[in-house]
């Protein structure tokens, strides 16, 4: 049983991860398709010393 969503879609994608500041941000570039539409994006994964976990900025 499918839920109601039906079948899996499969498109390609590539993420370019980076480090930063002593290794404690991760900046990712995302580029592919997305429902046969081309797709760009971005994400920034960072330590929190303070909190000591893993935290998005914003």
């Amino acid at each position: 049983m499918d839920g109601g969503w039906g079948k899996p879609m499969m498109s390609k994608s590539e993420a370019i991860n980076k480090m930063m500041y002593g290794g404690r941000y991760q900046i990712s570039n995302h580029k592919g398709s997305f429902m046969g539409m081309p797709f760009e994006g971005m994400s920034i994964v960072g330590y929190d010393n303070s909190k000591r976990n893993l935290s998005v900025p914003g």
